[in-house]
């Protein structure tokens, strides 16, 4: 009999509820992970009836009970939303090999305390004093499990949720990987979290808009769109705030608040609403453009346009108002104070309301982040670009003395700040992953494509140099200046001097100024007036050895045509030929940026003409490049040597290595790192994942075996304990196995045991040995690659496997000596030693824990960009 229980003519019976794994989902339909649930069934009322009646009878003893009856039982969704035994976050081992859940019962009502913290701590500790009886966290939530599916729903609203959150983000308590994320009232708050943080002067975006979150908008991909949503950018701000705010130290910024550059970001009369909604406008956009593709429009739809192209240009004009030069450098106005007595309770990247009183303590005194910040520039062209103010101070005080001294165009700029989340941890070839470029102390100039000339508008030569060994290059601008004869330097000198003296009346008062440019002009000033022959000597040209750069060739390039100024400039701006006449000299631009601290870079003094180059097997991009450039070059020598362990050597070819392949698969691993992180595990070129039965497993194998099919006809050479495989098949074999494997696996699993009625809970079972759940796939990248007959002898041949290091041939790496680098190498050293490169990106605003790539115990062990530690503790170059 079915239900409560009836009664026959000869016995009473009863059916045992059906108990089924639960998912937790909002009442919008998205799942809720890492969300601590406490539960129990809700007790019966005193009329229910049969079975219920006497169970109430039961709470009516007039025994004193031990506790709650039945006691709260603490459970935590995983990245899927199934409720299971709850996990810390440093091992999370819970439905990484086996399937263990609590499972509850379909149309049954529970009593539930929701707490959205990561602290499984705090979880504990609110299980263990509401079972004690304790009343202060209020009553629990009568939350019923679907009767048609196996769904606890959840309203998408903060309240009664533990502990209770800000009242600045309404109630909700904010962090990495909370369970509401994908929920639409919790993405508002955390836009209006990046807005105060961005407003604080804590990066939240990217190299393009460091202080406001990405819309898909930017150039720079690097970290992915985050508007809206707490990724590691969020976290690391939110961490190195809490740890600046408990330490007792703010910068005042003069007229701050709602009358300072704060307000270019916030909306101080509508409670601290973001100013720049960077989404609506990215929306905005793709609505506007949709539009203007359609032949006919409507009345209604013209109309739209209209009004859209209005709050467009609304809009943009916010995000001018809060990038402009203007705003960043009001925020250097001011000084270093005592923080405010509101602080955060603790300093571990959770917005809780501690933390938010304490934001709204700072915006509210117009207060920003201490030390180090950055700032905006635009170039002669009108491009952003932000930098560190020493850096961007130099570049101006560059720009304005090239126009003085006849080369009208300024210092043109293609890129200066570049986000710590690219080349994380390595680079290839022409880039570094400890680039000064993420310290924002380094800028590169007007380059064209191609990398051998410069921009239209910038007409710039540029020779090579030998120093001490080193590789080094010299920029020559075509300026509107004549060269003296040795007895008239003194008279042409003079308009030089008046335009100089000009400049430092003009930029005397302008704080941008005051460091770098006034100095510089004293400088020149003095040698003019010291030596009039020398100082043209030193800083024009009549004509340069032009250089024709060339990245792979082991010299750099060749050697170009001798030029005069007006012949460069002719060529190089054809359509103002008429003017080359006026440029009579080159300028020393590098000798110029000199005055100012702006050092070039220089090749390594042995070594960047080598003939070959050792990548390891885990930099499959790196390895990738190399083979092409190796295939494209001038060498005969196109063998390639793979060396694994101490002896074993594979040789091969450069044609034999499909390069293409290895490119794509290294962002294949990359993708399912990120998108099936629970099923997957990456050890470059190696990719191991793990199958069961669980519905969120096989989702994933699914995954898995979508990406392989992407690679259907590529050989792979797997490990499984299956014998009945063969160690090589094809990416669609494998991806055919990888889908039907946990059929086979369900039946291998033992049954969970001991169902607890009182609880709906289910002891776990124990774990069967991996060997049995997991593949571990190498791709064969070796182009009409045989495998061996004997399957023993397969691994040895497989070309490329983890650990190996592949020496490939390499025309030199000259492309490294970029002609166009200008850095503040003053500030990378001081008279001891060079400074260590991490600690640059932790002044401007990283924190050492958000680098690397686990954050440890301090954030929970949420994930990191993922540099090395070793790559923070390298010096500065």
């Amino acid at each position: 009999m079915s239900g409560d229980g009836g009664t026959s003519s000869a016995v009473t019976t009863y059916c045992v509820p059906t108990l089924k794994i639960t998912k937790v989902a909002c009442t919008a339909g998205h799942v809720l992970p890492n969300l601590f649930v406490l539960f129990r069934k809700t007790p019966p009322k005193p009329n229910d009836p049969t079975i219920g009646s006497k169970i109430a009878a039961m709470w009516k003893s007039e025994e004193a009970p031990g506790g709650p009856v039945p006691p709260y039982v603490l459970g935590m969704t995983d990245a899927t939303g199934y409720l299971g035994p709850p996990v810390d976050h440093a091992s999370p081992t819970c439905f990484d090999q086996v399937p263990d859940a609590y499972k509850l019962q379909q149309g049954q009502s529970y009593d539930v305390y929701l707490i959205q913290h990561p602290s499984l701590d705090l979880a504990l500790r609110i299980e263990a004093e509401i079972n004690a009886g304790a009343t202060t966290f209020g009553e629990p939530k009568a939350l019923t499990v679907r009767a048609d599916a196996p769904t606890l729903e959840v309203p998408e609203e903060s309240k009664g949720l533990l502990p209770a959150g800000a009242a600045l983000y309404e109630g909700w308590v904010l962090f990495r990987d909370m369970p509401f994320a994908a929920c639409e009232p919790v993405k508002k708050q955390v836009q209006r979290l990046q807005a105060h943080l961005g407003a604080l002067r804590y990066m939240v975006g990217t190299s393009n808009f460091p202080y406001l979150p990405d819309a898909g908008t930017d150039a720079d991909k690097s970290g992915g769109v985050n508007d809206g949503i707490f990724d590691v950018r969020t976290m690391n701000a939110v961490y190195r705030y809490q740890g600046d705010a408990r330490s007792s130290r703010a910068f005042q910024v003069h007229g701050g608040g709602a009358s300072g550059p704060h307000a270019a970001y916030v909306d101080y009369g509508a409670n601290f609403a973001p100013k720049v909604d960077r989404g609506a406008l990215s929306a905005m956009q793709a609505e506007l453009k949709a539009l203007k593709k359609q032949k006919a429009l409507t009345e209604d739809q013209k109309k739209q346009k209209i009004t859209l192209d209005g709050k467009i240009k609304a809009e943009q004009g916010d995000v001018k108002t809060a990038t402009n030069i203007a705003n960043a450098w009001a925020y250097l106005d001011g000084s270093e104070i005592a923080a405010p007595a509101d602080k955060p309770d603790a300093a571990d990247g959770v917005v809780t309301a501690a933390t938010g009183k304490a934001l709204e303590a700072w915006l509210t005194q117009g207060l920003r982040k201490p030390g180090a910040i950055l700032v905006s520039m635009i170039d002669p062209r009108g491009w952003l670009n932000w930098m560190r103010p020493e850096a961007a101070q130099s570049l101006h005080g560059w720009s304005e003395l090239v126009k003085a001294l006849g080369f009208e165009h300024g210092i043109c700029v293609n890129h200066t700040f570049r986000s710590a989340q690219v080349d994380i941890g390595k680079a290839g070839y022409g880039r570094s992953a400890r680039s000064i470029h993420k310290t924002g102390l380094a800028m590169d100039l007007g380059i064209a494509s191609g990398f051998v000339d410069t921009v239209a508008g910038w007409p710039v030569a540029y020779t090579r140099e030998v120093v001490d060994g080193r590789v080094k290059w010299r920029l020559h601008g075509s300026a509107r200046q004549s060269l003296p004869g040795a007895a008239d330097a003194a008279a042409h000198a003079a308009p030089i001097v008046e335009r100089l003296a000009a400049l430092r009346d003009e930029q005397a008062k302008t704080p941008i100024a005051a460091v770098m440019l006034l100095p510089a002009l004293d400088k020149l000033m003095a040698e003019i007036q010291a030596n009039p022959a020398g100082f043209f000597g030193k800083y024009y040209r009549a004509s340069v050895e032009r250089w024709m750069y060339d990245a792979w060739h082991p010299e750099g390039g060749i050697k170009g045509a001798t030029m005069t100024a007006s012949e460069f400039f002719a060529e190089h701006e054809p359509a103002k030929a008429a003017e080359a006449g006026d440029h009579g000299a080159y300028l020393d631009l590098t000798a110029v940026g000199e005055l100012l601290n702006l050092g070039r870079i220089s090749s390594f003094k042995s070594g960047w003409g080598q003939a070959t180059k050792t990548v390891k097997a885990s930099e499959l991009v790196t390895l990738a490049d190399a083979l092409d450039k190796a295939k494209t070059s001038k060498t005969d020598d196109d063998v390639v040597t793979v060396s694994r362990g101490k002896s074993t050597k594979l040789k091969s070819t450069v044609p034999a290595l499909d390069a293409d392949f290895m490119r794509r698969w290294a962002g294949t691993l990359k993708d399912a790192k990120k998108e099936i992180a629970k099923s997957v595990k990456t050890n470059t070129p190696q990719l191991t994942v793990t199958l069961s039965w669980s519905a969120a497993k096989i989702e994933d194998a699914k995954k898995v075996a979508a990406k392989l099919r992407e690679y259907g006809d590529k050989p792979f050479y797997g490990v499984v304990s299956d014998e009945s495989q063969p160690p090589v098949q094809s990416g669609e074999a494998w991806a055919k196995y990888i889908e039907e494997r946990p059929q086979a696996l369900e039946q291998q699993a033992p049954a969970n045991q001991n169902v607890k009625q009182t609880t709906g809970a289910t002891v776990p079972s124990a774990k069967p040995k991996t060997s049995s759940w997991t593949v571990t796939l190498s791709p064969i990248f070796e182009i009409g690659y045989a495998a061996s007959a004997d399957p023993a002898s397969v691994a040895a041949s497989v070309l490329i496997m983890p650990g190996d290091a592949v020496t490939v041939p390499a025309p030199g790496q000259p492309i490294g000596m970029e002609w166009w680098h200008f850095q503040r190498s003053d500030l990378l050293t001081d008279d001891k030693s060079r400074k260590l490169w991490g600690n640059f990106l932790i002044e401007v605003g990283w924190t050492r824990e958000c680098l690397l790539e686990n954050t440890g115990p301090a954030l929970y062990h949420r994930a990191g960009v993922g540099y090395p530690e070793s790559e923070l503790a390298e010096k500065a170059y």
